[in-house]
């Protein structure tokens, strides 16, 4: 069985050039549908704004298949659950969760604080269809 490779693009990257402003929602959608590269939209948007992503996914039938955010433990767990649901509306599958590394109250989070939230997490995505993912990026621990 072969699957086929779906290429995403993260919203800020919808420009024609790094400095350009930038564009409308709307005109992001139908960019990235005239652009013949993408198959589907990386975003994690503000929960007013669902509706909206809604609308231009389904015009320029471009998904929003993966979302993502940044996460401080002991601060944002209750964020965490909401983009996980903001995703599993918008029909994503996949939401990237990056936790930092330090604690709402200044400790560095726990190999078992991290444990804990995912698989916390993993069971709210499994039930709702919008599985997290975990990254790590070098930025967070400096």
């Amino acid at each position: 069985m072969t699957k086929e490779l779906k290429i995403g693009i993260t919203q800020s990257g919808i420009k024609h050039a790094a400095g350009d402003p930038d564009p409308d929602l709307e005109t992001q959608f139908k960019m990235v549908k005239e652009s013949g590269v993408y198959d589907y939209l990386d975003k994690t948007p503000a929960e007013s704004d669902v509706e909206e992503y809604l609308r231009c996914s389904d015009k320029y039938d471009v998904p929003v298949c993966a979302g993502g955010w940044f996460y401080t433990l002991g601060k944002d767990e209750e964020l965490l659950e909401k983009n996980i649901r903001i995703g599993a509306r918008l029909g994503s599958n996949a939401h990237n969760t990056q936790i930092g590394t330090y604690h709402a109250d200044g400790h560095m989070v726990t190999n078992e604080e991290v444990a804990d939230c995912y698989m916390r997490v993993c069971e709210l995505g499994e039930s709702l269809g919008c599985l997290p993912t975990f990254e790590i990026h070098v930025n967070m621990w400096s």
